[in-house]
């Protein structure tokens, strides 16, 4: 957790969630997602 500024907060991490913050962020917000799960591991 960043103590930054935040234009914008989303709860929930998955495809529309961020497929959002993207696009926010590509539009110059400054934007928060915010997930209960962890991560899933990734392959290698």
């Amino acid at each position: 957790m960043t103590n930054q500024p935040t234009e914008i907060a989303i709860v929930g991490g998955g495809m529309v969630g961020g497929a959002l913050a993207l696009g926010l962020a590509q539009h110059g917000f400054s934007v928060m997602v915010i997930e209960h799960a962890q991560p899933a591991p990734v392959c290698r």
